[in-house]
């Protein structure tokens, strides 16, 4: 059980950490026996520079101050060596990302964190792997783990499987990790493709809403998003026939909420003052038969965005 320490001196400055499922980041070459011909982006390098700008003007704000920023749905390294140049201190980013064959869409990590650590959790043929790195901020390690489950295409109960054995693999090397080391602190973001309350979710990740649970259970999972404070104004990050679903989540562990290290200070969607919704839904970026140029939004996702401080121990003058 984690337990927290005699309170230090919080630090004044606070560490952005974003999620965004970007909607197809995909460029404009068309590469041989990949799967990527009917994007639309592809051939197409207008539409690619209009899909950089889209984002990257939703971004610099948080490469300003030096936020990291875990993305899903993009296409190669490539994408996201563009999509830096356009923002802040995109010299100073490291990009996080593992390639693999199957994937057509995966995830990334951009820090200007030092990164110390990085792999790809390959759990089942044919699903995505789950992206692992550990950053250190204050000198603190930080794991945070970015997910992108099995879309419920086909039918959720018929894909309802394959989020389950993404749930089973994070949580056991979560267990794993806190195995080595009992205070490590745990950030675990992602589209889950389900929302909060769903068994994959909160059975099989053992994720809830309820703070003080997990505190006094360190084997549990903090969902911060399903805990109705950090959702004032959104009910969730994307819509389907015009229902919000809550598929975008961040969650952490204990470590995450004592009064040692670091610790979570908020956590939202973000709206991106209002340009990340149209009509009461996602301003998406579409594909070739929904939108002109001119009208295109910029992704079918509403990012989430944590903000974590520090604690300097009780005994630390600085």
């Amino acid at each position: 059980m984690s337990k927290p320490g005699p309170a230090g001196k919080q630090s004044k400055d606070e560490l952005s950490v974003l999620f965004w499922n970007v909607e197809n980041l995909f460029d404009d070459q068309d590469d041989p026996g990949w799967f990527d011909d009917e994007m639309l982006a592809t051939n197409h390098p207008e539409i690619y520079d209009l899909k950089i700008e889209r984002l990257q003007r939703i971004l610099a704000p948080f490469a300003q101050k030096k936020a990291v920023i875990c993305l899903a749905e993009v296409e190669n390294r490539a994408v996201l060596e563009r999509l830096l140049q356009g923002l802040p201190n995109g010299p100073d980013y490291n990009i996080v990302y593992e390639h693999n064959t199957f994937a057509r869409i995966k995830q990334a990590v951009l820090s200007p964190l030092p990164v110390r650590h990085t792999e790809a959790i390959d759990f089942a043929r044919g699903l995505r792997p789950i992206l692992k790195t550990e950053v250190l901020w204050h000198g603190q390690s930080l794991t945070i783990y970015v997910n992108h489950w099995k879309s419920r295409r086909g039918g959720q109960s018929k894909t309802a499987h394959k989020r389950r054995l993404a749930a089973e693999a994070l949580y056991a090397d979560i267990q794993t990790l806190r195995t080595q080391n009992a205070a490590a602190e745990i950030l675990v973001v992602g589209d889950f493709n389900d929302e909060p309350f769903d068994p994959s979710v909160q059975r099989y990740l053992h994720a809830v809403d309820n703070r003080p649970a997990v505190l006094k259970n360190d084997e549990l999972l903090y969902n911060c998003l399903a805990d109705p404070r950090y959702r004032q104004r959104y009910a969730g990050t994307s819509s389907h026939k015009g229902h919000w679903q809550l598929f975008d989540q961040m969650l952490v562990n204990s470590g995450l909420l004592d009064s040692r290290g670091l610790y979570l200070k908020s956590c939202q969607i973000y709206d991106g003052k209002g340009q990340l919704v149209y009509h009461g839904q996602p301003n998406r970026f579409g594909d070739e038969e929904e939108l002109i140029p001119a009208e295109r939004g910029f992704s079918d996702h509403l990012p989430v965005l944590m903000q974590l401080g520090f604690w300097y121990p009780a005994d630390d003058d600085a």
